[in-house]
């Protein structure tokens, strides 16, 4: 295959290549400027016969430079055109033409990881192309979840990749329907409020992770309470639950001033004393129960109910 001259203005760059930000394209472009676009210097292109924009050709391989020749003014450049590449192939290119030419700011090779698994190419292949292990794949892809707001804070490294990824996959827990517990992912704003609260302002990234994690705690202590006052509203627990005590200690009392004391009393309802007992051991099941469940309770909620839950 020989290198032809096409007309830069016919070129349209891929939108899909896996580098999004092109940085520090000066020495490129007066390079160009100053000795032309070199046949050595060729580009990849494939043939775009049905193109809307009126461009005949789209990059494969050659993005950066085809952006510096618009720059330079450059109107002609030398390119190889292949039309025989499939989807997959050509995109496995552009991975290693960007990986080994200048490495991708994080965001950017997240992206690239997700683009290329949704082309079919796997994570072994992956892996060797960026050179990393496949637990790093793994950990490089939970930032794709990560609000969009908040992948320059990633790119420009003040927001450190392990604090990224803690809100990308963080969230709250709420109680569903059959009482099982519900994880529910932040949505792009609450991570950019977390953010905003709760990150900015630390210095170190283990000070930044353990904050975010408080809040976890915190938010979700509020939500399982909340949804316990509320289903209590709703049944009338609470309102039984008092109600009830009060006629125990009315039956309490009747029974100290019935029984208590007077063996002749007791005796003179011998009849209604195996019906008393079995009262008796009843009563002292849900006491020893609800004593349970109120020392549970206090435990987990440190006795004080949550304070006010933060605005997201």
């Amino acid at each position: 295959m020989e290198a032809v001259k096409i007309r830069v203005a016919e070129i349209e760059v891929d939108p899909d290549q896996p580098r999004e930000i092109y940085s520090n394209m000066e020495p490129l472009v007066e390079s160009i400027r100053a000795n032309g676009f070199q046949p050595q210097m060729a580009i990849t292109v494939r043939n775009l016969p049905d193109a809307e924009t009126g461009k005949k050709y789209r990059t494969v391989i050659g993005n950066r430079r085809t952006l510096a020749c618009e720059k330079s003014g450059v109107t002609e450049v030398w390119a190889f055109i292949d039309d025989d590449m499939s989807e997959k192939e050509r995109y496995k290119l552009q991975l290693m033409e960007n990986e080994h030419r200048e490495n991708l700011t994080p965001m950017n090779r997240a992206r690239a990881i997700q683009k290329g698994l949704d082309r079919g190419i796997s994570m072994n292949r992956l892996g060797k192309v960026f050179a990393v292990s496949l637990a790093t794949l793994k950990a490089d892809l939970e930032l794709i979840d990560l609000a969009p707001a908040l992948h320059q804070f990633v790119d420009n490294g003040s927001l450190p990749k392990e604090v990224a990824r803690k809100l990308a996959t963080s969230g709250k827990v709420n109680p569903g329907d059959d009482g099982e517990k519900v994880f529910v992912p932040w949505s792009p704003g609450e991570q950019v409020s977390v953010f905003n609260n709760f990150v900015k302002g630390e210095e170190k990234a283990d000070k930044m992770i353990a904050a975010i994690q408080a809040y976890i705690d915190k938010q979700n202590q509020q939500n399982l309470f909340a949804a316990a006052k509320k289903q209590a509203g709703e049944s009338g627990g609470l309102s039984q639950a008092r109600k009830a005590i009060e006629k125990l200690e009315k039956a309490a009392s009747a029974y100290d001033k019935k029984w208590t004391g007077d063996l002749n009393v007791i005796n003179s309802k011998k009849r209604d004393l195996e019906k008393l007992k079995m009262s008796m051991r009843t009563l002292k099941r849900i006491a020893d129960r609800t004593m349970s469940q109120i020392n549970e309770f206090e435990a987990m909620a440190k006795i004080n109910a949550p304070k006010e839950a933060i605005a997201v």
